[in-house]
Protein backbone atom coordinates (compact mmCIF):
# COMPACT_ATOMS: atom_id res chain seq x y z
CA UNK A 1 0.00 0.00 0.00
CA UNK A 2 1.41 3.66 -0.67
CA UNK A 3 2.19 6.36 1.79
CA UNK A 4 -1.12 7.87 2.65
CA UNK A 5 -1.18 11.90 1.59
CA UNK A 6 -1.79 14.13 4.17
CA UNK A 7 -4.64 16.34 4.50
CA UNK A 8 -5.49 19.74 2.98
CA UNK A 9 -6.91 22.99 4.16
CA UNK A 10 -6.94 26.14 2.24
CA UNK A 11 -5.58 29.45 3.40
CA UNK A 12 -7.03 31.29 -0.06
CA UNK A 13 -8.17 34.26 2.13
CA UNK A 14 -5.98 34.89 4.80
CA UNK A 15 -2.40 33.83 2.78
CA UNK A 16 -1.30 36.73 3.36
CA UNK A 17 -1.64 36.76 6.93
CA UNK A 18 -0.67 32.69 7.09
CA UNK A 19 2.94 33.67 5.48
CA UNK A 20 3.34 36.08 7.74
CA UNK A 21 2.84 34.03 10.65
CA UNK A 22 0.15 36.17 12.41
CA UNK A 23 -2.34 33.61 12.29
CA UNK A 24 -2.77 30.50 15.00
CA UNK A 25 -6.56 30.30 15.02
CA UNK A 26 -8.90 29.81 11.68
CA UNK A 27 -12.91 29.33 11.69
CA UNK A 28 -14.24 27.33 9.08
CA UNK A 29 -17.36 25.76 8.12
CA UNK A 30 -16.16 22.43 8.16
CA UNK A 31 -13.26 21.05 9.80
CA UNK A 32 -12.45 17.47 10.64
CA UNK A 33 -9.31 17.89 12.08
CA UNK A 34 -8.54 16.29 15.64
CA UNK A 35 -5.63 17.89 17.77
CA UNK A 36 -2.86 16.18 17.28
CA UNK A 37 -3.22 15.84 14.04
CA UNK A 38 -0.87 17.31 10.51
CA UNK A 39 -2.39 18.77 8.13
CA UNK A 40 -0.48 20.95 4.63
CA UNK A 41 -2.31 24.78 4.19
CA UNK A 42 -2.50 25.31 0.82
CA UNK A 43 -3.11 28.59 -1.38
CA UNK A 44 -6.61 27.22 -2.54
CA UNK A 45 -8.45 24.32 -2.78
CA UNK A 46 -11.01 24.74 -5.26
CA UNK A 47 -11.55 26.81 -8.58
CA UNK A 48 -7.89 25.97 -10.01
CA UNK A 49 -7.86 26.91 -13.49
CA UNK A 50 -6.40 23.98 -16.27
CA UNK A 51 -2.92 23.66 -15.56
CA UNK A 52 -2.97 25.40 -11.97
CA UNK A 53 -1.54 22.77 -8.64
CA UNK A 54 -2.08 23.84 -5.31
CA UNK A 55 1.11 25.09 -4.02
CA UNK A 56 1.77 24.03 -0.28
CA UNK A 57 2.20 26.76 1.97
CA UNK A 58 3.70 24.63 5.21
CA UNK A 59 2.80 22.31 7.17
CA UNK A 60 0.50 22.60 10.18
CA UNK A 61 -0.59 20.53 13.55
CA UNK A 62 -3.75 21.19 14.74
CA UNK A 63 -3.78 21.92 18.19
CA UNK A 64 -7.97 21.92 19.14
CA UNK A 65 -10.78 21.90 17.03
CA UNK A 66 -13.81 23.35 19.07
CA UNK A 67 -17.85 24.18 17.61
CA UNK A 68 -18.63 27.42 18.51
CA UNK A 69 -21.55 30.22 17.37
CA UNK A 70 -20.19 32.76 15.20
CA UNK A 71 -20.83 35.61 17.52
CA UNK A 72 -18.70 33.85 20.15
CA UNK A 73 -15.65 36.19 18.65
CA UNK A 74 -18.18 39.31 19.50
CA UNK A 75 -19.15 37.87 23.42
CA UNK A 76 -15.61 36.26 24.29
CA UNK A 77 -13.08 38.73 22.09
CA UNK A 78 -10.33 38.33 24.38
CA UNK A 79 -9.19 34.61 25.65
CA UNK A 80 -6.69 33.01 27.57
CA UNK A 81 -4.41 30.36 25.79
CA UNK A 82 -5.52 26.58 27.25
CA UNK A 83 -2.46 24.83 26.40
CA UNK A 84 1.17 25.49 26.63
CA UNK A 85 1.52 24.60 22.62
CA UNK A 86 -1.29 26.69 21.76
CA UNK A 87 -0.12 29.60 23.87
CA UNK A 88 3.59 29.30 22.45
CA UNK A 89 1.99 29.35 18.60
CA UNK A 90 -0.26 33.06 19.44
CA UNK A 91 2.77 34.32 20.62
CA UNK A 92 3.40 36.45 17.81
CA UNK A 93 -0.34 37.22 17.39
CA UNK A 94 -0.35 39.16 20.83
CA UNK A 95 -0.86 43.05 21.05
CA UNK A 96 0.75 42.70 24.09
CA UNK A 97 4.54 41.96 22.20
CA UNK A 98 6.05 45.54 22.83
CA UNK A 99 9.07 43.64 23.62
CA UNK A 100 9.10 41.02 21.26
CA UNK A 101 9.02 38.18 23.80
CA UNK A 102 5.49 37.58 23.37
CA UNK A 103 2.84 37.74 26.02
CA UNK A 104 2.94 34.79 28.38
CA UNK A 105 0.06 35.62 30.42
CA UNK A 106 1.22 37.50 32.83
CA UNK A 107 4.39 34.93 33.59
CA UNK A 108 6.82 38.07 32.90
CA UNK A 109 6.78 38.23 29.31
CA UNK A 110 3.57 40.51 29.35
CA UNK A 111 3.38 44.10 30.08
CA UNK A 112 0.43 43.27 32.05
CA UNK A 113 0.53 42.56 35.48
CA UNK A 114 -2.64 40.27 35.10
CA UNK A 115 -2.42 39.47 30.96
CA UNK A 116 -6.52 39.92 30.32
CA UNK A 117 -5.79 37.17 27.49
CA UNK A 118 -5.26 37.53 23.28
CA UNK A 119 -7.67 39.09 21.18
CA UNK A 120 -9.17 36.70 18.94
CA UNK A 121 -8.89 38.74 16.03
CA UNK A 122 -5.38 38.83 16.72
CA UNK A 123 -5.06 35.39 16.20
CA UNK A 124 -6.71 35.60 13.17
CA UNK A 125 -4.55 37.94 11.49
CA UNK A 126 -6.70 40.99 11.42
CA UNK A 127 -5.76 43.34 14.12
CA UNK A 128 -6.86 46.27 12.50
CA UNK A 129 -10.63 44.60 12.58
CA UNK A 130 -13.20 45.14 15.73
CA UNK A 131 -14.59 41.58 16.31
CA UNK A 132 -18.06 42.29 14.90
CA UNK A 133 -16.55 43.21 11.71
CA UNK A 134 -14.50 39.90 11.33
CA UNK A 135 -17.13 38.45 12.14
CA UNK A 136 -19.59 40.39 9.54
CA UNK A 137 -17.02 39.31 7.33
CA UNK A 138 -16.87 35.72 8.25
CA UNK A 139 -20.59 35.28 7.41
CA UNK A 140 -20.13 37.06 4.12
CA UNK A 141 -17.24 34.95 2.91
CA UNK A 142 -19.45 31.62 4.30
CA UNK A 143 -22.62 32.87 3.49
CA UNK A 144 -23.82 32.22 7.31
CA UNK A 145 -25.26 34.03 9.91
CA UNK A 146 -24.46 34.95 14.15
CA UNK A 147 -25.99 31.93 15.03
CA UNK A 148 -24.59 29.16 13.15
CA UNK A 149 -21.98 26.51 14.21
CA UNK A 150 -18.45 26.99 12.65
CA UNK A 151 -15.32 25.01 13.92
CA UNK A 152 -12.88 27.01 16.03
CA UNK A 153 -9.47 25.70 14.85
CA UNK A 154 -6.45 26.29 16.40
CA UNK A 155 -3.06 25.40 14.61
CA UNK A 156 0.85 25.39 15.29
CA UNK A 157 3.08 25.81 11.98
CA UNK A 158 4.97 22.94 11.63
CA UNK A 159 7.91 24.53 9.29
Amino acid sequence: MGERTMKQQSYFYTMEQFLARRKDITRRKKCQFSPGEHYHAVNKMRGLRKGEKRAILGECECLSNVPEKVDEIIKRPVRRCVTEGEWISAQKCCRHNIHGTGCDLGNGGCTFIICPGIHEVDREGFPELAPVQFADKLCAMNHITYRDIIQRVVFRRRD
